[in-house]
């Protein structure tokens, strides 16, 4: 259960940077900040949703949901919380620039990281019961 939960925030986290990477469209193109921030934010709610939906349709089960979404996605955000504190702007940005969103209406970074992580917990609780309604529909179905 412990390994299971690594590999989700392990994933996660790789998600995390991937959707970073639009911060280096400034030294190719004149884009504002916001927009980057808005870019950043759009891709790593519709990955995490993709695969929110689909992993709850394979695991539709309560503990499933405790134990391969909403721990993952918390240790996630405790850990942005943590390197927000610890590290320079710099570093916090090439890893979790999704959590800095709400930077966009003019809110600190601490601040944004709580109120991204509350939306994409509630998205992700929001998809998990259409996954899981979609998979216990197909289990059903299967079995009989």
């Amino acid at each position: 259960m412990l390994k299971s939960l690594l590999f989700r925030w392990l994933r996660l986290m790789i998600t995390s940077v991937l959707c970073s990477l639009p911060i280096y469209l400034e030294y190719v193109v004149v884009i504002s900040d916001n927009l980057i921030l808005f870019l950043s934010f759009i891709a790593f709610v519709v990955a995490v949703g993709i695969d929110a939906y689909q992993f709850s349709s394979i695991y539709w089960k309560r503990q499933a949901y405790y134990v391969g979404q909403l721990s993952p996605l918390a240790l996630y955000s405790v850990v942005g919380f943590l390197t927000c504190l610890i590290f320079p702007p710099a570093v916090f940005n090439r890893i979790f620039l999704p959590l800095r969103f709400a930077g966009c209406f003019g809110m600190q970074t601490m601040g944004s990281i709580v109120l991204v992580s509350i939306i994409v917990i509630m998205l992700v609780t929001g998809l998990r019961f259409c996954g899981a309604r979609a998979g216990r529909s197909n289990h059903n179905m299967f079995v009989r």
